[in-house]
């Protein structure tokens, strides 16, 4: 059966194909070519390469757009380059002033525990559905499951009928929050509203699976690695494995994950850092490791939940030489 995601995916396969027979003098198409290139990295989970390239050469050639220096921003804001991303927002006149550029900065002022920044600026913007989702996890950070709830609620009342995918991610933050509530039932039905409201994605499966048993979970997730083989996807194989008693099996993929956060230079990119930090911490704890990787986000993302992960980290590494 084709799902709504393929559908979406093809698509997105199909735009690409068309971009890259244009002209390489038309700056509308290479502009839309780095945007479509980082829509397949955001649908398939990884890392856009390939777009990170194609908005680096636009911009050299035509100069820091407007557009391409948001592309830019999003992109070294996914991959937790605070300083780059606030440079890229500001090489382009006038971007800093604009809502996007806003809403980008504030993200990044977050991320750096500017909390208050940024819900001053997300009540300043237009209260689009993404807008007011921001507003819902900072309540989620705040530890107010209740308040994150009826802002998402808002925020569903933004979206319009095509905008399945986005209705799809914001069920899947309701889950997460009912998830940390203890609430597996609740989180389930968001979940299967989600994959009703958008077939076939494959970040709702993973979400799915965290509430089915060792087995299912195994088979939902290595479906999903033989697709896309994100290494969140293969330490989550691992971790299933050796929950249910079978370490032997757990080794290899715990292994692949591993591999994929550290990347082949071995150096971890900014965006795994605090998967490193958290895999050497209760996966396979190494307090030294788990201090590493733990600083190293924090020094990169200053706020209140990375300086909490360096404390267990530290905590650990006290504990083992107590």
């Amino acid at each position: 059966m084709v799902t709504d995601f393929d559908r979406e995916l093809a698509q997105v396969d199909a735009d690409l194909g068309r971009l890259r027979q244009a002209s390489p003098d038309d700056v509308e198409a290479a502009t839309q070519l780095a945007y479509r290139l980082q829509h397949r990295a955001n649908l398939t989970g990884a890392r856009p390469v390939e777009a990170e390239r194609a908005v680096a050469q636009a911009i050299e050639r035509w100069g820091p757009a407007q557009d391409l220096c948001l592309l830019k921003a999003t992109m070294h804001l996914q991959s937790h380059e605070l300083a780059a991303a606030r440079d890229a927002v500001h090489a382009a006149p006038g971007l800093a002033a604009t809502d996007p550029g806003r809403l980008l900065l504030a993200d990044i002022e977050l991320q750096r525990g500017g909390d208050a920044t940024a819900e001053a600026t997300y009540g300043q913007v237009e209260q689009t559905w993404d807008v007011l989702a921001r507003i819902a996890h900072l309540h989620v950070l705040r530890g107010a499951p209740a308040e994150a709830q009826a802002w998402y609620d808002v925020a569903e009342d933004e979206l319009t009928a095509k905008q399945m995918r986005s209705y799809a991610w914001l069920c899947v933050q309701r889950g997460e929050v009912e998830e940390a509530c203890g609430h597996p039932e609740a989180a389930a039905t968001h979940y299967a509203k989600a994959e009703r409201g958008y077939s076939g994605w494959w970040s709702v499966t993973a979400h799915r699976a965290a509430l089915l048993p060792d087995d299912q979970a195994i088979a939902a997730n290595r479906e999903i690695y033989a697709r896309f083989p994100r290494p969140e996807t293969a330490e989550a194989i691992g971790i299933r494995y050796a929950r249910s008693g079978r370490p032997l099996d757990a080794g290899p993929w715990l292994d692949r994950a591993l591999a994929g956060y550290l990347g082949p230079d071995g150096l971890g990119s900014p965006r795994y850092h605090h998967h490193l930090a958290a895999f050497y911490t209760s996966v396979r704890p190494d307090p030294a490791e788990a201090v590493r990787w733990a600083r190293l986000d924090w020094e990169l993302r200053p706020n209140p939940r990375t300086a909490k992960a360096l404390a267990a980290a530290m905590d650990m590494r006290r504990s083992a030489h107590a």
